[in-house]
């Protein structure tokens, strides 16, 4: 008995020993396996390649894959959305582009226009005889103290729209300065 045992014993180390071997039998012909990593193993059979992994692995690693495949979904989802907006940036950018460019088109054109007016219209004041410097003579009459009414003259001169005069009467003289606004008509 005590060596049914020992027997016993020594065929179980032997299996643990041997228990790091694995061969597959396939139609009666024997492959054997690597051990790759702890728990999981490589075969070949007959040129195809094969990987004995643990049913938990397995399903570790399809959870592991649907979620990145899920993340992939989302990620391909923002990812058409932000290549939504940079087209719609992209249109938005050329409409601003060319209404700049119409901007500054239409600013050559104003600009040319005002230099044109201005030209015009000192062409025409030379034409006309404007200048910026007048001589103002004037003719009126004033009511002095004693109620009575009597002729004064004045001389002034202008230059745009400020005036100087000089007025004079009989027992008269005063000096003024003032300034023109013109009424538009």
């Amino acid at each position: 008995m005590r060596w049914c045992k020992i027997l016993g014993l020594v065929i179980w180390i032997s299996g643990l020993a041997l228990a790091q071997t694995v061969v597959i039998h396939v139609d009666q012909r024997r492959y054997p396996a690597q051990e790759i990593e702890p728990g999981i193993w490589y075969v070949q059979l007959e040129e195809q390649e094969y990987f004995l992994i643990p049913r938990a692995t397995v399903d570790s690693l399809t959870k592991k894959i649907k979620l990145l495949k899920a993340k992939i979904t989302r990620d391909s989802a923002v990812i058409a959305a932000l290549d939504s907006l940079l087209d719609r940036y992209e249109t938005y950018q050329t409409a601003a582009d060319r209404h700049i460019q119409l901007q500054r088109q239409l600013l050559q054109t104003a600009d040319s226009l005002y230099r044109g007016y201005k030209g015009l219209y000192r062409d025409a004041k030379k034409l006309i005889g404007w200048s910026p410097f007048s001589l103002n003579v004037g003719l009126g009459l004033a009511r002095f103290p004693e109620d009575r009414w009597r002729p004064i003259g004045s001389v002034g001169v202008g230059y745009r729209n400020w005036q100087a005069y000089y007025q004079m009467g009989s027992d008269y003289r005063a000096l003024v300065i003032g300034i023109r606004w013109p009424l538009g008509f």
